[in-house]
């Protein structure tokens, strides 16, 4: 007794392979882990999606395995981000080599600045009159450990403002 079921294509599913389930012109099904891939995501988030009616999937049937599941590949390319597409800069004309050269010339300054540091960038309008012991640091290139040191020592004034070391801007110059 023959079967009214059409055979089943021969599928290659090594490397997510695109899956014909029907003849020339049909819409191609992948693999989950395939979708995932192509959109830069997880296998839960495209289950997720095909829960929320985004995707359709179907069930592939492996001889003793589980069912293989497969999402419509168009279902999957229309959750992709549109192409970016560069604005033009001033109606689409070519900025002048200079003005391009100025900015980048900014750009390296305002990065230096704040390499140098939140105190560096900002310029007060005066400076503190005293300085925590990691800037007290930073401003003598000393370390934080023989600073402490001295402070211990006597050779440093410091003031305490809790557990928080403060030392004059004045007596690190006279160290």
């Amino acid at each position: 007794m023959r079967s009214s079921n059409p055979p089943r294509p021969v599928i290659d599913f090594d490397g997510g392979a695109v899956v014909p389930l029907a003849g020339a012109g049909a819409p191609e099904w992948i693999p989950i882990a395939a979708a995932a891939a192509l959109l830069g995501c997880s296998a839960r988030t495209i289950e997720r999606h095909v829960s929320a009616g985004a995707i359709e999937a179907r069930a592939l049937p492996r001889a003793g395995r589980r069912p293989e599941r497969l999402v419509l590949q168009r279902d999957v390319e229309a959750l992709l981000p549109p192409a970016f597409v560069a604005p033009a800069i001033g109606g689409g004309a070519v900025p002048e080599a200079s003005a391009v050269i100025r900015a980048a010339e900014a750009v390296r300054e305002a990065i230096a600045a704040l390499q140098r540091g939140p105190a560096a960038a900002a310029s007060p309008a005066r400076e503190a009159l005293f300085v925590s012991l990691a800037e007290a640091s930073e401003l003598t290139g000393l370390s934080r450990v023989y600073l402490a040191a001295a402070i211990a020592r006597g050779e440093l004034a410091s003031v305490r403002d809790g557990r928080r070391v403060r030392i004059r801007r004045r007596d690190l110059a006279a160290l």
